[in-house]
C-alpha cells in the first residue's frame, strides 16, 4: 500500500484447462500468455516468455525462472519493419501500465528509453 492506496488487482492469467487435467495457459499469436499484467515485453515482444518449461540447473532452482525463446531476425523484421513500428506500440504499452498503476514513472521512462535505443525494426 502506498499513500493509503492499495495496488490495482490485475486480471488473472487465462487458461484453457479441462477439469482433471493439468493447467494449460491460453497464449497469443506470439506464444505469450494472455491475461495478467501485460508489460511492454509481452505486448510488443521480441521473444516468447514463459513461466514454465525450464527444468535445468542448480538442482532445479532455475525452473522457477521459466524460459525465454528469442524471435529470429526474420520474425522481428516481419513484426517490426521499422524502428517506429516497434517503439510506438512499446511506448503505448508502457503508458497503459503506468496509468493502470503497474509501473512507476521512473520505471516507465527507463522502459521507453530501452525501446528507443534498441536496434529493433
Amino acid at each position: 500500500m502506498v499513500n493509503g492506496l492499495a495496488p490495482p488487482i490485475p486480471p488473472l492469467l487465462q487458461v484453457t484447462t479441462t477439469p482433471g487435467q493439468p493447467v494449460v495457459f491460453a497464449t497469443d499469436a506470439n506464444g505469450n500468455v494472455l491475461g495478467g499484467v501485460r508489460s511492454p515485453q509481452v505486448d510488443v515482444p521480441i521473444a516468447t516468455l514463459s513461466g514454465v518449461g525450464n527444468s535445468g540447473g542448480l538442482g532445479g532452482f532455475c525452473a522457477i525462472f521459466g524460459r525465454t525463446l528469442s524471435f529470429s531476425p526474420t520474425q522481428l523484421a516481419n513484426l517490426y519493419p521499422t524502428h517506429a513500428q516497434f517503439v510506438l506500440p512499446w511506448d503505448l504499452a508502457t503508458l497503459n501500465d503506468l496509468l493502470g498503476g503497474y509501473l512507476l514513472f521512473p520505471d516507465a521512462l527507463e522502459l521507453d528509453n530501452s525501446a528507443l535505443v534498441s536496434n529493433i525494426g
